[in-house]
């Protein structure tokens, strides 16, 4: 069983995905908050297997395990499925998830589950096993280096016909043989295409369409090798590498991450504005500097994501595609798809600094008039004998006025 710790982040995974599907099954104007809870349940799966795999690193008796090898398994398979629901989401304008949305995410996990518990062997043990006990038609090891005049020529034949012999035996003498015949010098030939070149009728449609398709690869891998060489024969140049799988896999993460961070702050900034609103504390200056404050980190998390989809797109595009040609236009990238979205959601942020910034000056100038008018009145009234305390005596006649210029005191 796994620990508490564990068993936390389970429950929140489970409380992401039924968040995730309800999102998802109400409509289209939820998508990216679907996909990015998605994308949260999945990081948290993989925490999970994470905090395993050090727990396991930890303990002196590498047989401990926390996590079975079935959940393990089940928790991978999940991440997969949900990364490849929550890409669906951001990048497919069109529809929401293929088919119909399970309604329990924790009745789907009991089932999967079940499933692998069930289940005898692994798929990939079962890849692992031999297809076939024939020492005729089981698969030799190939050997390193051949004799120049002893190259292995291989040529494969698919039979489609199938008859039962049990019935009427002499279909046997009909039926093209499946043989393999190994050489000396290592190369190998079927007996099959032997009969089938002598008798060509007996060749299905079938069987001609998928030797024309392999002839045609071969064809396009022979003229764009031949491409290539005149490219550095001419110009000089080598072709340009095409991009792994691992560097578009990893570059998507990383706009991914910018895209989750900065929707989660536009979303925290805009409940804080409504919440402000909704408190008619709309014309507190530290309010509006701290809703201000977190709508530019959210613009600054777009304009972090744009840069790496902008970049990525470039990449993409000098990309070539080694079966379509150098000439060839290349195939639209489904990041590009994302950018006009990004940049649409960074001008809304922005736009909402500046009314807010509008409103703060606003403010300030009518708090700048009313100090005035609070400043101006009094001195006004200051002068008026009548709506000052001092009056005559006030202004110092008695105390210091006759008396005090010294006509009293000179006559003294």
């Amino acid at each position: 069983m796994p620990p508490n710790n564990n068993k936390v982040l389970l429950d929140q995974v489970i409380e992401l995905l039924e968040i995730a599907t309800q999102l998802d099954k109400s409509g289209r104007h939820h998508r990216i908050e679907a996909a990015t809870k998605y994308y949260e349940s999945c990081y948290l799966m993989r925490q999970i297997l994470a905090n395993d795999a050090g727990e396991g690193l930890s303990s002196s008796d590498s047989s401990s395990t926390i996590i079975s090898t079935t959940c393990r398994r089940l928790l991978e398979d999940k991440i997969k499925h949900y990364t490849k629901v929550a890409q669906r989401l951001y990048f497919d304008d069109s529809a929401s998830i293929a088919g119909p949305a399970p309604t329990s995410v924790i009745i789907s996990l009991l089932d999967d589950v079940v499933s692998v518990l069930t289940s005898t062997n692994h798929p990939l043990e079962q890849q692992q096993q031999p297809s076939s006990s024939d020492p005729f038609t089981a698969t030799l090891p190939q050997q390193q280096y051949f004799h120049p005049r002893n190259v292995p020529t291989t040529t494969t034949t698919t039979s489609t016909a199938v008859a039962t012999t049990r019935s009427n035996p002499s279909t046997l003498l009909q039926l093209p043989v499946q043989a393999t015949i190994v050489r000396r010098g290592g190369g190998r030939e079927t007996v099959g295409a032997v009969n089938n070149r002598n008798n060509p009728e007996s060749l299905s449609k079938q069987q001609q369409q998928q030797q024309q398709q392999q002839q045609q690869q071969q064809l396009r891998r022979h003229s764009h090798n031949n491409d290539n060489n005149n490219n550095i024969r001419t110009t000089g140049a080598k072709p340009r590498a095409r991009l792994s799988k691992f560097a578009k896999v990893e570059a998507e993460r990383k706009i991914h991450i910018k895209m989750n961070l900065a929707n989660s702050k536009l979303g925290q900034s805009i409940d804080l504005d409504e919440y402000c609103h909704s408190q008619q504390q709309s014309n507190n200056q530290n309010n509006n500097n701290i809703i201000i404050d977190s709508y530019v980190d959210a613009s600054e998390f777009y304009l972090d994501a744009i840069k790496l989809a902008e970049d990525h797109q470039k990449k993409y595009d000098n990309n070539i595609d080694p079966w379509r040609g150098p000439g060839a236009s290349p195939s639209p990238s489904p990041i590009g798809s994302v950018i006009p979205k990004l940049k649409h959601l960074l001008i809304s942020a922005l736009d909402r600094v500046e009314t807010l910034k509008k409103k703060m000056k606003k403010t300030d100038i009518t708090a700048k008039i009313i100090t005035k008018k609070t400043l101006i009145t009094p001195q006004r009234y200051s002068r008026s004998p009548h709506h000052s305390g001092m009056g005559w005596d006030g202004m110092g006649w008695d105390g210091m006025g006759w008396d005090g210029m010294g006509w009293k005191g000179g006559a003294k």
